[in-house]
């Protein structure tokens, strides 16, 4: 974690995935996070499981509110949920402008269980999201 003395506005949420597993919609959606993040001054994680995207994404407020709002209408995914929008001095993925996994040895568990990232602790999904960008 890196501590800022500006305000880090952070939001997770999770969504459906309109497209399957291993599509070129994904490298689509790191392409253009890793150049647009990176000029906006955000970081975060996508992770893929199961038909779910789940992301944190956090930066200063007017970037991380206009990428919420677009995130809304992009239809590469529907079902948005917000599980958390807080603000904290500290980012969690300072060194990903957009990091991303789909491993399936890193899992939350959610084909198996068949629950929803909504059905996790939120503390427990930030923290697996920590942990998988680590490798």
């Amino acid at each position: 974690m890196l501590e800022t003395s500006q305000p880090v506005h952070n939001v997770l949420y999770w969504s459906h995935c309109r497209c399957k597993a291993f599509d070129v919609t994904d490298i689509e959606i790191m392409r253009s996070s890793i150049r647009n993040n990176a000029a906006n001054g955000l970081t975060g994680f996508l992770y893929r499981e199961a038909g779910f995207y789940v992301q944190l994404f956090e930066g200063p407020k007017s970037a991380v509110e206009h990428l919420h709002k677009t995130l809304l209408n992009d239809r590469r995914h529907y079902g948005f949920q917000l599980i958390f929008a807080s603000q904290s001095n500290q980012r969690l993925f300072v060194d990903w402008s957009m990091g991303y996994s789909n491993d399936a040895a890193n899992q939350l568990g959610l084909a198996s269980q068949k629950i929803q990232p909504s059905d996790l602790p939120a503390e427990n999904v930030v923290n697996f999201l920590q942990n998988i960008s680590v490798g």
